[in-house]
């Protein structure tokens, strides 16, 4: 078992800067309004793939709320490049996630 540090409710975001397919960098603790971070399996995972697809339908919903979203997986670019363009998604996606980072 970790004994990494666990956020408590209302606790700062903590800064976790991490590549976009789309180019650049997003960091959740950076991002406006209130924040959805999605951590998912990977390009593996259809499971995944339903719930994005959800979850791509109400892209509008959640700009209308004010909640900035990001998706984040342990995927190199690669994979993460590959299933943005198969999916269509049209949220933030980012990728690289570290087991430090996890």
């Amino acid at each position: 078992m970790s004994n990494a540090t666990k956020l408590n409710a209302g606790a700062a975001m903590p800064s976790l800067p991490l590549p976009l397919v789309s180019g650049g960098e997003a960091d959740i603790a950076k991002m406006p309004g209130w924040r959805m971070l999605v951590v998912y399996r990977g390009k593996h995972c259809p499971l995944c793939k339903k719930y994005f697809k959800t979850l791509d339908g109400m892209v509008d919903d959640f700009k209308a709320a004010g909640v900035s979203l990001l998706a984040v997986s342990a995927d190199t670019k690669e994979k993460a490049v590959a299933d943005v363009q198969e999916q269509g998604w049209r949220f933030p996606v980012a990728y690289g996630l570290t087991p430090a980072q996890m």
